[in-house]
C-alpha cells in the first residue's frame, strides 16, 4: 500500500477549501444572525428591567397615594363623626331645654287653673251660701239645664265655642251628669 500523494495533499486542499467557504459563506452569517438575535433579546431584557423599575417606582407612588388617600379619609370620617356628635349633643340639649320649658308652661297653667277653679269654687259656695233665692225667684229645672246645655255644647264647632261656654252651664252640666 502506497500512499499517494498528490491524492493526500488533494483532499487536504479540499478540506482547507471547504472550511473556508464554510467559515464564509455559511459561519458568518448564522453567527451574524445569532449575535443580532442575542443583541434583541440583551435589549428586550434591558427594556423589562426598565419596565419592571418605573412598574415599581409607579406601584411605590400609589401606595403612598392610597396611603395619604386612607390617612385623609380617616381624619375626615372622625372629624365628620366628631361634628356629629357634636351636633346630636347640641340637638339634645336643646330638646331637654324645650321639655323643661314645657314642663314649666304645663305646671305653671295647672296651677292657674286650679287657682282659677278655686276661686270660682269658692264663689259659687259664697253664693250659694250667702245668697240664697228667694222663694219667688223661679229656679230651672236641671233636666231643663242639662238639656239646653247639651244643645249649645252640641252646636259648638270647635274649642273656642266650648271654652266660650259660661262657667255655671259648664258646672252645672258636670252636676246633672254626676247623677
Amino acid at each position: 500500500m502506497q500512499i499517494n500523494w498528490f491524492t493526500v495533499i488533494a483532499q487536504l486542499f479540499n478540506f482547507i477549501l471547504l472550511v473556508w467557504l464554510m467559515k464564509r459563506f455559511l459561519y458568518k452569517p448564522i453567527m451574524a444572525a445569532i449575535d443580532e438575535r442575542e443583541k434583541k433579546i440583551k435589549a428586550q431584557l434591558n427594556d423589562t428591567t426598565a419596565q419592571k423599575a418605573e412598574a415599581q417606582k409607579e406601584q411605590e407612588a400609589f401606595s403612598a397615594k392610597n396611603a395619604d388617600f386612607d390617612q385623609h379619609k380617616k381624619a375626615s370620617m372622625d372629624a365628620a363623626i366628631t361634628d356629629s356628635r357634636t351636633e346630636w349633643q347640641k340637638l339634645l340639649d336643646l330638646a331637654r331645654t324645650d321639655a323643661e320649658a314645657l314642663r314649666t308652661n304645663i305646671a305653671e297653667a295647672l296651677e292657674e287653673m286650679q287657682t282659677t277653679m278655686q276661686t270660682d269654687l269658692a264663689k259659687k259656695t259664697l253664693q250659694a251660701v250667702l245668697f240664697k233665692p228667694s222663694p219667688t225667684q223661679k229656679r230651672p229645672k236641671p233636666m231643663e239645664t242639662l238639656e239646653s246645655l247639651s244643645r249649645k255644647i252640641a252646636g259648638a264647632t270647635d274649642i273656642k265655642s266650648v271654652k266660650a261656654l259660661s262657667t255655671r252651664s259648664c258646672s252645672m252640666w258636670y252636676r246633672a251628669l254626676k247623677r
